[in-house]
């Protein structure tokens, strides 16, 4: 029987050859009254013939060619030949007029597309553009459209480092042919079916997508936004997610993604309508991966308002839920993961939304896929209500494959984001899960620091790969990127500016440890150590050393464990880390713009930096180097009041600080190397924020800049200074209004402008007498912040400028000050005066006079 069947395949096998060869003699047949062998153009062959019976002839017959093409088979050179011969002749089928003929030449290219992947058929994407315009019939445009789609896969752009994509000879194909202008009217056309509109939106995402100049030029249309987002709300489950991927091809654009927020509540509704339940599982999914790109903007809470955020967020949340169900399918798993996903990215900002969630009980949804309690359900009550004595640390995971591990990971992160924003605003009741009922953060804080000191300490942070025992149900193994999760997530609620979250925190902690000893401290700094100190060339992994850098910051926060810690140890090896991936960020180049000069150009009109212009938003507040910003993390905590901090602060020089001076103290490198991450603007906005926290602990505080180094220069000088502030001891200190009246307007009293001016030597100003109570130094140093941005102050001076920087509303020199940890998301203040420039209603030639000197 097995011969019998080898023998019937391969005779069935040798049918099909055989078949095969019968075609490719009858198309060469048809073809041969077109097919001009000797005339070649750029090495291309070339067929032609008016005659509307022949060119029937040869569509049918290059039909039934394609539709027998084997797969893997196009290494053989003779097929290659007859598929230029095809080719070729589509070539010229599909630009003919008969309206029959092109109709059936962009059926079959579409099934050559499908057949052979869009090889050999890049000749064919100039025709077939052509046959997107309105004027052509249904079925020419499916199929058409099909075709580019096949096409465009294969080939790869070509775009040159300054963004243009004039070089690239694909995309000059789809602009000659205007194939994006005929794709866009379509999108418009209020009679285009659903077939059009689905096959022609997908053609247009992957255009979108794959050459990045074009994104802004689509995007900054309105109908075009409008339209699509318009179509994204169709009953149709194909439109719908082919136009929901052409927004996020757009939303690419860091330029159209802001367009797009500041729309108004279209893009909300659409979102929201996306959403609802009823709506197929792809479109919930496409909608989620939109609504994700545009939480990664930093301005995303300024416009993520109205009557459908209520809606939206409960549609995350309950697409988390349905990850509590067994035997959920891949698409299923998707869309939960993507909830997840979207739903962190979006609390990774402050704002109204943070406390919708809480109070739709996303804590009652993550307890119940991280956590099962073993005793009873009251002990989280028991632990929040003050009783912490009566907590049972005792947990146990899921099962493994109930919820994966990148879901988890996601879920701490969700977490983390709550906690990092938890403020007065956020309620105890719902913080413990009593509105709505249900377990709330400290049953999953209980959690988490079990699983974290038992990992932890069984595995000394050597293995990736982390196994934590469970009571009753085997061993739960929790991954490497999990462990890292859970460890930040740890230092978010120990660092939360909220005591009704960190002191709960604290603790659960202190009793967790209780259950472990801390002898493998010691051995967390020696594992920090290796590949980062020392002659060893091994290099370490990055998720295992991210894991170790938030752990150590986990326990700084706790005496018992600094005592235990080597500490110049830790802090040399610290260092080490800092400077090893803090000198790699400062050394990458800016990344070239994506998008033509010309559409820079309009970016920058519109307000929008280049450098985020057609490429993928990356606003992550923490950056994309974890192991940096952890390490900056710990750093800072270890280094606060600590004996080497005193001695750096000592030994850097007087006055005002530069990067310069910086390396001529203790340490220096070290010191110039946070002066430079604080200073620029080309590394992540948490990286800078640890960088400035790593030099408060050397009494300099603020965010350098080159700008506000120069503006600096013109404190206290005769340089049209327009402020005149007396002090007790009769000394005066010159400043500017408009620099004031930018950076520190409470520095200023109410009602100034209406008082008299003063002469001052040639110029006029406004004298402010101060209180006895604040000295010269002191307000000079606040003076200096203003204007620079950071300021280098004595140990003596810390004290009163605590009292005058909170008195004056400067809430980042306060926090830096008092040394704590920045709120995630916040931006860092800048030296900004764009502002002064506006007219503030009057014409240009009205606000702008020459100066004028005033005698006495």
């Amino acid at each position: 029987m097995p011969n019998q069947h080898r023998g019937s395949g391969g005779a069935r096998g040798g049918h099909d050859e055989e078949r095969l060869q019968q075609l490719i003699g009858r198309m060469r047949t048809a073809l041969q009254l077109g097919l001009r062998p000797s005339s070649r153009k750029d090495g291309e062959l070339k067929w032609g013939n008016t005659d509307a019976q022949v060119q029937g002839q040869a569509v049918r017959a290059i039909a039934a060619f394609v539709a027998v093409i084997p797969p893997r088979s196009f290494s053989s050179s003779q097929l290659q030949v007859h598929l230029e011969e095809a080719v070729a002749a589509l070539e010229y089928l599909l630009s003919v007029e008969h309206n029959t003929i092109y109709r059936q030449a962009a059926v079959v290219s579409a099934g050559l597309g499908r057949a052979t992947n869009g090889r050999y058929m890049l000749r064919l994407l100039s025709p077939l553009s052509c046959l997107l315009a309105p004027a052509k019939a249904t079925e020419a445009v499916v199929s058409a459209a099909t075709a580019i789609q096949s096409i465009l896969a294969t080939v790869r752009p070509q775009i040159s480092f300054d963004g243009t994509m004039g070089d690239d000879p694909v995309w000059r194909v789809l602009e000659d042919s205007d194939a994006l202008k005929h794709i866009l009217r379509r999108l418009e056309d209020p009679v285009a079916t659903t077939s059009e509109i689905a096959e022609c939106t997908e053609v247009l995402a992957m255009i979108l997508e794959r050459w990045s100049g074009a994104r802004y030029r689509v995007g900054q249309v309105g109908a075009v936004r409008s339209s699509l987002l318009n179509h994204c709300m169709s009953s149709d489950g194909e439109v719908a997610v082919a136009s929901l991927q052409a927004c996020q091809a757009l939303a690419l654009c860091a330029g159209v993604a802001v367009l797009f927020l500041q729309g108004g509540d279209l893009l909300w509704e659409t979102l929201a309508h996306c959403l609802y339940q009823s709506r197929p599982l792809l479109v919930n999914r496409e909608a989620l991966r939109l609504l994700s790109l545009l939480g990664r903007l930093s301005s995303f809470t300024t416009f993520f308002k109205g009557p459908h955020i209520q809606v939206i967020l409960e549609s995350c949340i309950r697409n988390i839920n349905e990850g509590n169900r067994w035997r959920l399918t891949v698409v299923e798993q998707g869309v939960v993961v993507e909830a997840a996903h979207t739903t962190s990215v979006i609390l990774r900002w402050a704002g109204e939304h943070h406390n919708i969630v809480l109070g739709l009980g996303i804590f009652k949804a993550i307890f119940l896929q991280l956590t099962v309690v073993e005793t009873k359900s009251a002990t989280n009550a028991k632990f929040w209500d003050g009783t912490p004595e009566k907590v049972d640390v005792e947990w146990k995971s899921r099962g493994p494959g109930k919820v994966t591990s990148s879901l988890r990971s996601l879920l701490w992160e969700i977490i983390g984001c709550l906690a990092a924003h938890s403020n007065s605003m956020t309620t105890k009741e719902v913080l413990s899960g009593r509105l709505p009922a249900g377990p709330g953060l400290g049953g999953i804080t209980v959690f988490a620091c079990a699983t974290l000191l038992r990992a932890l300490h069984r595995s000394g942070d050597h293995t990736p790969v982390t196994t934590v025992p469970e009571s009753g149900s085997g061993e739960q193994r929790i991954s490497s990127q999990e462990l890292l999760q859970i460890c930040k997530t740890m230092y978010l609620l120990l660092s939360s500016i909220s005591q009704d979250v960190s002191a709960p925190t604290k603790a659960c902690m202190e009793i967790a440890m209780k259950f472990h000893d801390q002898t493998w401290l010691a051995r967390l700094v020696e594992s920090l150590a290796f590949g980062h100190t020392g002659p060893s060339q091994v290099k370490p992994e990055a998720v295992q050393t991210a894991t170790n850098l938030f752990a150590l910051a986990c326990f700084t926060f706790f005496p018992e464990c600094r005592e235990l810690l080597p500490q110049e140890r830790t802090l040399d090896v610290l260092m080490a880390i800092v400077k090893l991936y803090g000198n790699k960020a400062l050394a990458k180049k800016q990344q070239a713009s994506s998008c033509s000069t010309k559409w820079s150009l309009v970016h920058q009109r519109a307000g929008i930096a280049a450098k985020t212009c057609c490429e993928e938003i990356t606003e992550d507040w923490e950056g994309a180097d974890t192991v940096l910003f952890a390490s900056l993390c710990a750093f800072t905590k270890l280094m606060q009041g600590s004996y080497r901090a005193r001695v750096i602060a000592k030994s850097l020089p007087r006055g005002r600080l530069s990067e310069a001076n910086c390396a001529e103290a203790l340490y220096g490198d070290t010191v110039g190397l946070l002066w430079k991450l604080a200073e620029s603007t080309n590394v992540a906005t948490g990286v800078r924020w640890w960088a400035a926290g790593g030099l408060a602990c050397f009494n300099i505080y603020g965010f350098p800049s080159l700008l506000g180094r120069d503006i600096c220069k013109i404190l206290d000088e005769s340089m049209f200074p327009d402020i005149i502030f007396l002090f007790k001891d009769g000394r005066r200190l010159l400043a500017h209004g408009v620099i004031l009246t930018i950076q520190c307007p409470s520095v200023l009293p109410k009602g100034l402008i209406l008082k008299e001016k003063k002469v001052v030597g040639d110029y006029v100003g406004h004298e402010i007498q101060l209180s006895k109570m604040v000295s010269f130094n002191s307000f000079k140093a606040l003076l200096e912040y203003v204007y620079s941005g950071v300021v280098h102050l004595n140990l003596e001076e810390v004290d009163e400028m605590k009292v005058l920087s909170r008195g004056c509303g400067l809430d980042t020199l306060t926090n830096l000050l008092h040394g704590r940890a920045p709120v995630w998301g916040q931006p860092p203040a800048s030296c900004n005066l764009a502002s002064a420039l506006d007219s503030g209603g009057y014409p240009f030639a009205q606000g702008h006079h020459p100066p004028r000197k005033i005698t006495r």
